[in-house]
């Protein structure tokens, strides 16, 4: 993930560069005979898109490395709104769940529920 910050930095300067560049030229205007392209107003433009595009990539990239949004479905139970911790073990082998059971009950488990997969 550290060179897609970069990479998105480049993409977005490249695109500042080209549309400033292509905005310029479009759009001519008398300049006394210094070049229609001037770099210190192009180069603005290439700050702020650089600056957009790495932290467009960033922020893209978290999402999709933290998998968000994620429409599956949730270990969850509404007791934990009453202030009860979950400990939720997803698909675990069906030969060991009274194993499972026997650890959470001897670490002091007040209840253990199972879920359908539905």
């Amino acid at each position: 993930m550290p060179w897609l910050a970069p990479l998105g930095a480049i993409v977005g300067g490249t695109c500042g560069y080209l549309l400033s560049a292509f905005t310029q030229r479009t759009y001519p205007l008398p300049t006394g005979g210094m070049p229609i392209v001037a770099m210190w107003p192009t180069g603005i433009i290439m700050y702020e898109l650089t600056m957009l595009g790495a932290i467009l990539t960033t922020i893209v990239a978290f999402l999709v490395s933290a998998q968000l949004p994620h429409y599956g479905k949730h270990v969850y139970d509404p007791e934990v709104t009453n202030g009860k911790i979950l400990v939720g073990v997803a698909d675990p082998d069906p030969n060991c769940r009274g194993e499972i059971e026997k650890h959470l009950h001897a670490s002091g488990a007040a209840q253990v529920k199972e879920f359908s997969k539905e």
